[in-house]
This record gives C-alpha cells, structure tokens and sequence, in this order.
C-alpha cells in the first residue's frame, strides 16, 4: 500500500512517491532493512570506535538492542526521558549559553582528525567510491557546513554581523543582498521576500505546553552532511532539543557526528541513535509523547507514512517539516534582444553540456537537486548542438561515476526508460567512456567490505520532444512519470515548450509557466540564461514569476544550499496535505527576514568560476578542509581565500560538492 507505515524502517529514505511501498521485492523499507543487516557488525565496531564522549548516547552498541514494554528501543527511550527533562531549559537558554555552546563545538572541529578513518572507510564502502577519490571531499563537506552555520550564529548572536539591506524591490518582491561563504564561487546570492507577509517562515514558537517538546531529526540517507545541518538549525535556530536517527544507510556518521556535537550532547540537548533495522520500532520512536515535532529529509512516501502513524495514535498537533526534493528543471534561455552581449557560443554549449553530464552522475542521481528535466523552447536553435555535446561527454570525458548503491534507483530509472520507449518517446542510454581508472578499480575490488557493487553506470536520456499545448494537461498526464514523479537517480528527460512568440518577454514568461505549473516540486532549479538577456529582463520576465525556492543562474543549484544566510527549502504556500510536494520546510534564514520565499544566486555566464571536468586535487581539498577546521577570526580565512583562488582562477577546478 503506498504511503503504509512500512516506510518509517526507512525514515528520511527518499523513495518517489510512486514506488510500491509493500510489495516485498521492490520495498524500499525492506530493502533498506536488509542492507542494515548486511552493515550491523561494522557499525557496532564504528560505535565500540567512538570517544568517550559519543558512547553514552548510542545505547546498543553490541548485541540487539534491548526493547522496553513499549516496543521502543531502550536506549531511545532514556535518550527521549533525558532531552524532554532539558527542553524548556533550552527553549529558555540565554543567548550567552548558546553562543558558548557553538564555540565549543566549533573548537572541536579543530581535532576533527582525531577520529580516525573508521567512518570514513565505511562511507566509501557504502557508496563504492574509493579513498583516493573523495576521502578529502568527504571530510571537507562536513567540516565545512558546520563551520559556516556556527560561525554565522555566532557572528548574528553577538552582533558581529548586522541583517542585510534591501537592495530593491521587484513585481511584489522585496530583495536582500546576502553574503555568501569565501568558498563559494558564486557572484551574487539575494533573497527575495513577499513584503505583504510578516511572517518569519518556520520560526513560530509553539504553545506552552509544548515546554518539553523533543525535535526528532530523521538523517538522510544519500548525504553526509545534510543531517548535521538539520540538527544545528533546529537547535539554534529554533531552540528545540534534538534526536537524531541515523539512516540505515549511514550508520557510520555516528562517529563523526558525536565528535562535532560533544558540548551539546554533554549538555543535554542533543543525542543520537541508530536505526533500529526494525520498523515497529522505529515506528515507536516516533509515537513517543517526547516527540512533538518531526524533521525529515526524505521522500512523499516517508512524509504521508509518517502523518497516517502519529494520526492513528492521537498525535494530530505533532508537527511535521519536510524537504523532500523535485524534478528538479534546468532551464536553457535562448539568447537574448540585446545583441551588444555575448550569447552562446560553441564554447558555452559545450561547458554546460559537458558540466550536466557530470552533475547528473553526481551521487549516482541520488539527490534532491540532481538534474531531471531540461526545459528549453520550442525551436531552439542550439538544441542539437547542446545535446551533442552532452551525448559527447559521455563518450569521450573520462570522469568518475559511483555505484548506484542507492535502493532501487537502477530499476526504476531503467522501468521509465521502457515505459518512455513504449509512449514514444526518444531514449539514449549514456554511459561515461571511463569510470575509473586502472589503480582506482584495483583500490575498490581489494575491498573485501565492500557494500555498494561497482557496476557500469548509465543514464537513460529521454527526449520527450515538444510540449502539445492544444492538450498540454493531457500531454502532461501522459508524461508525468517523467516530469512530476522524482527519479532519484540516473535519468534526464528533455521537453521543449512552445512559446506564444519569439519576443524575448514571452519566452522568458512561458518557460516560467510550464516549470511552476508542470515540472514536479519547488525545491531548486538552474536556469542557464546568456548576458544578452539584460538581467532586469531576466528578474522581471523570468525569476520574479518562478515558485520555486532556489534559483541558481549559470551553476548547480548546490551552491544555493550552501549559501548559509540564504534559505532552502519548497517555494511557500504550495504544500498541502493532499500534494505534499517538495515538502512544508525552510531551512537557514539565520536574520529571520520576514516573507522569505527564495533564493537566488548568480554565477558568470561566459567565464564561469566552476568545471567539474577537473577535480580539485586531493592535497588541495585536505589543506582548505584543514584551513577551515583551524580558522581564527582573520587569518585563516584569508589563507583559505588564497588556497581558493588558486585552485579557480588559473585552472577553474571545481570542488565536487
């Protein structure tokens, strides 16, 4: 039954919403559950590996774990008695206290090292990966996401940093020009906000006898650093006590995890737990009267699963917020009226193409911001062009894919590209020409712990064609496996939309349209759009009419997530319980602007700052992990603003986030 309670054995797993939930050989839930026990013993050997510090709250770190009356894990039990017991303390913490805690944990970023590689082998076995690819990379994201939270509420609580400027207004738009962090290479980051709306989205503090409320944070289970951020937002953004369940997936993050978040563990507001690997029992996790508000990363399924749980126990007030990801679109504006500016060129289709072909590989697709839909329109004249060169990428770039570990994602992409080929439409299966190369392979099949299996990894590449806008409900309906359902995994569809002229206002505006109206969720998108379009064109036509909550212009959308002072999250006012969409939360917004809807930042059209066909080298990535992990006020950021521009502005490396 889609939608069941079986989906809580995988909490914060983002399976689509279409995916059968309970049909024992294609379940998420349960395919998750038998990876848990393939993983179990190295994950009791991760928590006998951890500091002092970090075994208190990983209750069953041998054997089963030990089940109260209840059905809930013991252990979760006392970790629940505990955080309910410090709640109001926290909600009521002068800001002093909170700004000692944050240091505190920044300072343990500083012997980040002292853990060990335990954890780290786990995670590359996980992903088949190898340690020479992404050992620095990994290291560096979670470092370098929890160095920026805590140092930007830091700089917020003590007043070093005062809220940004409005820098105009814009068809019922309020702008903020907001900072963004000196490893991120984007030019420009703004918030647009709705100034008929006072409300401080997500921020609203719940009634008084919600005083012992517990937050309880169910991880990701396709990143590393995502749950950290979660857990830091809702401790000190919104002064919830905290528990973490990790993602069967990521048992591992345990270590690294209760290092960074020692001080706060030690004071009683956070802990963490493991996945139980048993779905009633996760399930009581989440009954638990402690438990007064949810927090997941995860998919529709997980999100509806999760409401039909607390409502069948009477816990209709306990609130959920969810990011639960898109189809997310990359938009491709023909070039512009202004023929004084450079447009594409040959050059430009072939970074961007190339750069595409990268990203979609990312992760093996499995991200809430990976690549799905291409929308461009109808006609345009560089279509063959910038497929060529995505097909080319393939064929000719060498560049390294991961094993698609994540359950379910080969069939389901593989099930669409035959149900696109039964409809009619145009599918090419990709392959990237090498995935890794000889002492790579070697690395990864010496691996005797090995959990994801190296495998030939493919995209199915889908052109749907032109949109028939004489029936474009029914030619919707027809494709919304593709447009409307999330892949979540190595699939890219192309759609050309008709526009009603070739003005560029038109354009500009129909292309909006049929993203807002017709591409699944509202959580991020890119738009590729050439100097040549004058950006107030751009803004007024384009960007002011987009409901989408990031908008990312000439790069990835996943240098808007990491745009501290920004906000992530599903556009506001879309979210309803019968369409859950990309979910109802927002994360970031550390000034609490009020009215905040989106993001929006901006990157160099025809000399851009990032190419993922060159890999920052390793050395590099652990000298700016480790600048970032020991900076002081001053001067290690400008060594880590050194380091950077050495690596961008001669060679325009890229950091693989």
């Amino acid at each position: 039954t889609r939608g069941s309670a079986d989906t809580l054995g995988a909490a914060g797993c983002r399976s689509p919403s279409h995916v059968p939930v309970c049909s024992r050989s294609s379940c998420v839930a349960h395919q998750l559950e038998k990876l848990w026990s393939a993983t179990r013993p190295r994950t009791w050997q991760i928590q006998r590996d951890l500091p002092a510090s970090g075994n208190r709250n990983m209750p069953w770190n041998s054997g089963a774990p030990a089940v109260d009356e209840s059905g809930i894990p013991e252990g979760a039990e006392a970790a629940l008695r505990l955080l309910r017991q410090n709640a109001a303390r926290w909600r009521n913490a002068a800001a002093s206290e909170r700004v000692k805690l944050a240091r505190q944990c920044l300072g343990q970023l500083r012997s980040f090292s002292s853990i060990g590689e335990t954890w780290l082998q786990d995670c590359l076995d996980n992903t088949g990966r190898p340690a020479s690819v992404v050992a620095a990379e990994t290291r560096f994201k979670i470092v370098s996401v929890a160095e920026a939270f805590l140092r930007t509420f830091i700089a917020v609580q003590t007043g070093e940093r005062t809220p940004p400027q409005v820098k105009k207004e814009a068809d019922a738009y309020r702008i903020y020009d907001v900072p963004t962090d000196p490893l991120n290479p984007m030019k420009s980051a703004e918030i647009w906000a709705d100034p008929r709306d006072e409300a401080v989205r997500g921020f609203e503090r719940p009634p008084p006898k919600d005083e012992g409320r517990v937050c309880l944070v169910l991880a990701a289970g396709n990143d590393n650093m995502l749950a950290l951020r979660d857990v830091l937002e809702r401790l000190f953004l919104h002064d919830e006590v905290v528990l973490l369940k990790h993602h069967p997936l990521r048992p591992y993050l345990a270590a690294p995890y209760a290092h960074v978040l020692a001080p706060l563990e030690q004071a009683g507001v956070y802990m963490q737990v493991q996945d139980p690997g048993n779905i009633p029992q996760s399930a009581a996790i989440v009954r638990h009267p402690a438990v007064r508000h949810v927090h997941l990363t995860g998919g529709p399924a997980t999100h509806r699963a999760l409401r039909k749980t607390l409502d069948e126990v009477g816990k209709r007030d306990t609130e959920i917020t969810s990011e639960l990801g898109a189809c997310t679109p990359w938009v491709l504006l023909p070039d512009g009226d202004a023929s004084h500016e450079a447009g594409w060129t040959t050059s430009t289709l072939k970074h961007y193409a190339y750069n595409l072909a990268i990203i979609k590989c990312q992760n093996g697709g499995a991200y809430c911001l990976s690549p799905q839909v291409l929308v461009m329109p109808a006609g345009w004249k560089h279509k063959d062009e910038f497929i060529g060169f995505l097909k080319e990428a393939f064929e000719t770039e060498s560049f390294a894919a991961p094993a698609n570990y994540y359950p379910g994602s080969t069939e389901r992409c593989a099930a669409r590209a035959e149900l696109a080929k039964a409809k009619g439409a145009e599918v090419t299966m990709l392959r990237p020409k090498a995935e890794l190369d000889d002492s790579e392979l070697a690395e990864l099949h010496a691996n005797k712990n090995l959990v994801a299996t190296p495998r030939n990894y493919e995209v199915a590449f889908i052109d749907l064609g032109v949109a028939d806008i004489s029936d474009v409900s029914g030619w919707v309906a027809k494709y919304k496996d593709f447009l409307q359902e999330e892949a979540f995994g190595p699939l890219l569809v192309a759609v050309e939309v008709p526009c009603f002229s070739a003005e560029t206002v038109d354009v500009l505006t129909s292309l909006a349209t049929f993203s807002n109206a017709h591409v699944g969720g509202s959580l991020s998108m890119t738009v590729l759009a050439p100097p040549s379009i004058p950006v107030d064109v751009l803004d007024d036509a384009f960007i002011s009419k987009l409901k989408w909550g990031s908008v990312c212009v000439n790069a990835w959308s996943a240098f808007a997530y990491i745009v501290i002072d920004g906000v992530w999250g599903a556009y506001p006012g879309l979210y309803s319980d019968r369409d859950v969409g990309s979910g109802n939360a927002q994360i970031g917004n550390p000034f609490k602007l009020p009215g905040a809807r989106k993001t929006v930042v901006r990157g160099d059209f025809s000399n851009p700052a990032i190419d993922f066909r060159k890999q920052t080298p390793n050395a590099v990535m652990a000298a700016i992990c480790e600048f970032t992990a020991q900076q002081s006020a001053g001067t290690a950021v400008a060594i880590v603003r050194a380091l950077w521009t050495l690596v961008t502005a001669p060679c325009r490396k890229a950091v693989n986030v």
